[in-house]
């Protein structure tokens, strides 16, 4: 089972690791970026959609950040649906 893999400081950078090998793992937006980021810094607990619409479309109605958040969620599910992974964090 492959490793998911972040890069959090300075540019964004995902990879799924297994063994010696690496796969990029590539999403369209910096929105998608944030929220994989956020999902794995705060990995430890339930979020709500409200709550991550807000946090990342809080300058938009609610019915368009939801929206919004709807079509991140499908992006970054397509970008690792493909792969069998584990999240890793570092300390």
């Amino acid at each position: 089972m492959a490793r998911l893999c972040l890069a959090l400081l300075g540019n964004f950078e995902a990879h799924l690791r297994s063994g010696m090998r690496r796969v990029p793992v590539t999403v369209a937006t910096h929105k998608a970026e944030a929220l994989i980021a956020y999902l794995a810094v705060r990995s430890d607990m339930r979020h709500r959609r409200d709550r991550l619409s807000e946090l990342l479309w809080g300058d938009v109605p609610m019915v368009q950040a939801r929206h919004s958040l709807r079509q991140t969620l499908s992006q970054v599910r397509a970008a690792l649906r493909p792969h069998d992974y584990v999240l890793e964090t570092a300390e």
